[in-house]
């Protein structure tokens, strides 16, 4: 099969009477290769080449591929990491790559690149970036954008830096120890839903993605292993000699919870490492995945009749490293060690420790028995399906497809909303019948009927209307006291032809006989009179109001540093006031500290603003900031009182980027202007845009006094926000070498070690750059701009403490908020503000009695 019959799935804009029509569609590469015919104004045939493992590349073996396959013309990246876009800020990661081998020389050009875009080449929300090189050269000449996406692809989440260069240390060097952090490696293949409809479970989807898999790689059908997705927590084994440590997913050592595995494991003469899933069980019942996460997080011993459950389904390191063995191989010689006594699917509460069984199909139809066995195992989440000869990756993605259990159920919309993007999040409920017992408080009324809420639907492109009847598909079903909750709801269909939507009992028989209802108990929070004794204990939390909405806090978010207003720590989409981040860090005065929660309360109080002479805060009167080591609250706070603050955060900055890059953003820092999807800086640069033009593929418009440029990603991450833009500095800058920081903060001062921001981000980003390039103290002072002065000396005396906005000038970074924000963490502070002032957590009130 020549590689221009091979297939891809991506979302494509057509131009069809001028507008885009977005569509998710299969597109061969001919149809693509005459776009870019016609583009490039060449004849020659384009050959694409695309990678086994997804738009994850690393830069060794992209640079390999394009060098050593005499047809590869073109290499297609897609769904890439963006440095512009980030889940922080609610936007899709949604980048598209191209490098094109030319058969001859040529220079980049703009007008190639507007050209591309104009035949519809972007996708939904993203960038485009083109690497020209010629068909002669022996180096791939990468733009910086695309050179910094390879570096950050895809980064071991844990705030525990040290175990995250031991996991790019091995993703670098494609090689496994026994003492030293990996990616846990995760499917990248699209998940496939086996939702249920009466007994039989729909498993053609899956067949048809091992067929579309196989076709790429010029077979009609390639072998794959199945095991069974088992409902548990991911975790990482590592054993080198007696030596055992065992970390969940996000880096946490939980070796001392598991005494009976690390017994277990000091009796077998191998080094290894594996990956496994750990259950709890009640006997032989399983427990739900919140009652698991107690158990492990808990000091306490296990209840009595629980007991962990080690499911392991693979091992990248025995006595050697086999993570590049096919994946066939790799459990032959588990099979061959004889480390596991058994192999368990259904029973697995009988042994505690196994290693999952492992099903070879090499046909559809046995693919199709082995997914009905599986599927219809009780606590069974899904199947895991593999390649049977597919490695181990060590960036984190494999190709894999994770075939998830769902069912479906008729529901009411009694409701919508529409996002920003202009998709639809549907309100979703079943005709209440008495089945349960739903307090009246819970149930809506629509046509004079009572419905329970069960689901507010994931985004959809459907404008459905109110009062239609659809299918919602979900995956779990949380039937709680008082309400019910439908897992990961997805929006299926309008069903035309229905008038009336489930019944509450025939959605818990759909859950029953999917074998996907969870029944869970909680304590209601009540009120009891404390004249009077009670049996239990129960606790109500009550939380203190905290800080104004655009406070900078200092974040690491998927092993990248960034500065963000803590409002955006609660995504759009999310409704509710409390909301639990995962994998979140946030910089505190003893390092990095796992955020649990965000939450956001409506405060009727004007705000306090404590200005230092070398930090700004804005607080409420009742929330606490250290001073002298000990929390004060807001309205405590007096003139000449100290503040705390701490030092910068510790971040790798090393990377080596153009200076006349590092000009441009400084410059766009200090007065560079957003228009539509370009930005405007002064024509007196003119000089330093005719040098970047001739290095990467910028556009530019020039007036009597004005440069407008586009084309280069990185500009666009100067600014954020929606509604209103606001200046900030590219989470990508703070990882520059020193000397790449010093001359941004040459082109960004208004005069050497001074500078303007308009906003808290900005002013607070400034600091953290300025604090590492000049190892200087600076003052901090707020009037039209905020101005942060390297060359003065300061201390940390209140100088002032003011309801906010009385006195001091309004700061416009974005619309006032009514909502007052607080973050909880492990260690009960959090650094933010501007001038890295330390916080106090908001106080929890306990109220305990015995009931």
């Amino acid at each position: 099969m020549s590689m221009q019959e091979v297939l891809i799935k991506e979302k494509f804009a057509i131009i069809e009477d001028g507008k885009p029509k977005y569509l998710v569609e299969e597109i061969s590469l001919n149809e693509i290769s005459e776009k870019l015919k016609d583009a490039l104004d060449f004849d020659a045939e384009l050959h694409f080449l695309s990678s086994p493992y997804g738009p994850n590349w690393s830069f060794k073996p992209l640079y390999d591929l394009v060098l050593k396959s005499d047809d590869a013309t073109l290499v297609w990246i897609p769904w890439f990491v963006s440095l512009s876009g980030s889940s922080i800020y609610g936007e899709e990661p949604r980048d598209a790559d191209i490098i094109i081998r030319a058969p001859e020389k040529l220079a980049p050009d703009s007008a190639l690149h507007l050209k591309l875009i104009r035949y519809g080449w972007e996708n939904d929300n993203a960038t485009f970036d083109l690497v020209l090189i010629p068909a002669e050269s022996n180096v791939i000449w990468i733009k910086d954008t695309v050179e910094k996406m390879f570096s950050k692809a895809e980064i071991f989440r844990s705030g525990n830096q040290k175990l995250e260069r031991e996991a790019l240390q091995s993703k670098e060097k494609d090689e496994v120890k026994p003492d030293r952090m990996i990616i846990p490696a995760k499917p990248e293949l699209s998940p496939v839903h086996a939702y249920r409809s009466g007994e039989v479970f729909d498993v053609d989807v899956l067949i048809e993605e091992i067929r579309r898999y196989a076709k790429n790689r010029g077979k009609d059908f390639v072998d794959v292993i199945l095991q069974m997705k088992v409902d548990g927590a991911r975790h990482l084994v590592f054993k080198k000699g007696k030596k055992i440590k065992i970390y969940s997913e996000d880096g946490s050592l939980n070796t001392e919870r598991f005494p009976d595995l690390v017994e277990f494991l000091k009796g077998v003469p191998h080094d290894l490492v594996l990956d496994c899933e750990i259950e709890l069980f009640q006997g032989k019942e399983h427990q739900p995945r919140e009652i698991l996460s107690g158990a492990i997080h808990s000091k306490k011993p296990l209840e009595p009749n629980q007991h962990f459950v080690y499911n392991f389904f693979d091992c990248i390191y025995l006595d050697e490293d086999i993570h590049n063995l096919p994946y066939i191989e790799r459990l032959k010689k588990v099979q061959d060690a004889e480390i596991f006594q058994h192999s368990e699917d259904v029973e697995r509460w009988k042994t505690d420790i196994n290693f999952l069984k492992s099903y070879r199909a090499t046909n559809p139809e046995g693919v199709r028995k082995v997914c009905l066995k599986l599927l219809g195992v009780r606590d069974s989440e899904g199947v895991m399906v593999k390649p049977a000869d597919s490695i181990y990756p060590l960036n984190g993605r494999a190709p894999w497809w994770k075939f998830k259990k769902y069912a479906e159920v008729h529901a009411l919309v009694y409701d919508k909303k529409q996002t920003k993007k202009g998709d639809y999040n549907l309100y979703v409920g079943v005709l209440y019948d008495g089945t349960l017992e739903i307090p009246p408080d819970n149930l809506i009324e629509y046509n004079g009927k009572k419905y329970v809420p069960v689901a507010v639907t994931y985004n959809t492109s459907v404008d459905v209307p109110i009062g239609a009847i659809v299918t919602v598909r979900f995956h779990n079903l949380n039937v709680y006291e008082g309400r019910v909750n439908l897992y990961e709801p997805t929006f299926v269909e309008v069903l035309d032809t229905v008038t009336e939507p489930d019944s509450l009992r025939d959605l818990l028989s759909i859950g029953e006989e999917a074998e996907i209802l969870i029944r869970k108990s909680y304590w209601l929070p009540l009120w009891v009179d404390e004249s009077k004794e009670y049996e239990f204990m129960i606790h109500r939390h009550f939380r203190g109001k905290s800080v104004s909405d655009r406070t900078p806090i200092h974040i690491m978010y998927q092993g990248q540093y960034n500065i963000v207003p803590i409002y955006t720590l609660i995504p759009a989409f999310v409704k509710e006031d409390y909301y639990e981040p995962i994998d979140c860090y946030v910089w505190t005065s003893k390092g990095w500290s796992k955020i649990k929660s965000v939450s956001r309360h409506y405060n009727k109080d004007k705000l306090v603003a404590v200005h230092c002479r070398s930090a700004l805060v804005e607080i409420t009167r009742d929330h606490s900031i250290f001073s002298d080591g000990k929390p004060v609250k807001g309205i405590e706070l007096k003139v000449g009182d100290i503040i705390d603050t701490v030092n910068i955060p510790q971040f790798e900055h090393n990377e080596i980027v153009d200076e006349d890059i590092a000009r441009l953003l400084g410059i766009i820092i200090r007065e560079g202007q957003r228009a539509e999807k370009m930005v405007i800086i002064g024509k007196e640069h003119q000089e330093l845009i005719d040098r970047l033009k001739r290095k990467y593929s910028i556009f530019s418009l020039t007036s009597d006094d004005k440069i407008a440029i586009s084309g280069l990603g990185i500009i666009n991450s100067c600014f954020a926000g929606k509604t209103v833009l606001y200046k900030r500095i590219p989470p990508a800058v703070f990882n520059w070498h020193t000397d790449c920081m010093k001359v941004f903060l040459e082109n960004a001062c208004v005069s050497p070690g001074k500078f303007r921001a308009e906003n808290f981000q900005l002013a607070e980003g400034l600091i953290i750059l300025g604090s590492i390039v000049y190892g200087k103290k600076f003052s901090v002072s707020a009037g039209k701009h905020i101005t942060i002065d390297f060359n003065d000396e300061y201390d940390n005396k209140v100088l002032t403490i003011e309801p906010k906005h009385d006195k001091l000038p309004e700061i416009l970074q974005y619309d006032d908020s009514k909502f007052v924000y607080d973050i909880e963490t492990e260690n009960q502070e959090f650094v933010g503000g501007i001038g890295l002032a330390r916080f106090h957590n908001s106080s929890h009130l306990d109220f305990r009695a015995k009931i």
